[in-house]
């Protein structure tokens, strides 16, 4: 059977860590000139609380935005099933926030309770001790 050379393992081991933290770099820069634009496009309506909830939807969407950045560096750091459907729930509350109508609504409140379901199954059976949810 042939093996990797350990030059070669700790060469690959480096570059993974090294490459891990760029990315975080990355997502944590993005994470910061988004909450900073976010504070610099809708602090001015702040004092005008008619024209903040007449741009609710505009405001919903970066803060979801943001919520996803975080929760993206999450599921980096922590690769697992349960933080890939923490993702999947993100996105369904964003839908269930923005929904036009009862039965867009409807269906995003029915994928969410789903995604608690099959979420609270996977940490009471799959996962282990040792890990945290």
């Amino acid at each position: 059977m042939h093996t990797l050379p350990p030059a070669f393992l700790r060469f690959t081991r480096q570059t993974s860590y090294w490459l891990r933290w760029a990315i975080e770099v990355l997502i944590l820069a993005t994470l910061v000139f988004g909450i900073i634009g976010f504070l610099v496009h809708w602090s001015p309506l702040l004092g005008h609380p008619q024209l903040l909830l007449s741009n609710l939807r505009g405001v919903m969407e970066d803060i979801f935005t943001l919520v996803l950045l975080v929760e993206m560096r999450d599921l980096f750091r922590h690769l697992s099933p349960p933080r890939l459907l923490d993702i999947v729930a993100t996105i369904l509350a964003r839908q269930l926030v923005l929904s036009r109508n009862f039965h867009e609504a409807l269906t995003a409140a029915a994928a969410i309770a789903l995604i608690v379901l099959i979420r609270g199954l996977w940490s009471r059976f799959f996962v282990r001790d040792d890990e945290t949810p």
